[in-house]
């Protein structure tokens, strides 16, 4: 049997290792494709659409959310949509740590979810791809609680993300 109060702590350790290495590095730039992302922001700020008047590849989601930013903060909202990409970054990990450990030892849990998080592997992205990233990872959580408990509510909570 397992200690899940220990795991909650291993995981809130997980992702809040996560956190802290994006705050050390916030100083030193954006990800390229922020920059790509704005770029086609400015494109939805003149009334354009994404995919008729402009090449988008990703889904609508992160420019309309960058687009409620700049209405509301203005150029701020560029710190505004950093901000909010580590937090989802950290969810995200924290999940990925929840969802490991269901089929993993704590250990070797914490070192996947570190590593698939921690940029050694593969960059975290912005926006357009944390949020994706994030969804997937906590319907897939909810979906392995499934199939370990039979819990019939985490389907349902698994097909909101």
């Amino acid at each position: 049997m397992r200690d899940h109060r220990t795991n909650g702590w291993i995981a809130v350790g997980v992702a809040s290792l996560f956190a802290i290495k994006k705050l050390l590095i916030w100083n030193y730039g954006f990800n390229p494709d922020l920059g790509y992302e704005f770029e086609h922001l400015l494109g939805v700020i003149e009334g354009k659409t994404p995919y008729k008047d402009f090449v988008w590849i990703y889904g609508p989601f992160c420019l309309y959310f960058y687009y409620i930013l700049y209405k509301v903060f203005g150029v701020l909202g560029i710190y505004v949509a950093q901000i909010t990409v580590a937090v989802f970054g950290t969810l995200a990990c924290y999940y990925a740590y929840k969802a490991a450990n269901l089929v993993l030892s704590p250990f070797w849990a914490a070192i996947a979810s570190l590593l698939a998080f921690s940029s050694l592997v593969a960059p975290v992205h912005v926006s357009g791809h944390i949020f994706s990233i994030f969804s997937f990872i906590a319907a897939l959580y909810y979906i392995l609680l499934y199939v370990e408990h039979g819990r019939v509510r985490a389907v349902i909570v698994a097909g909101l993300f």
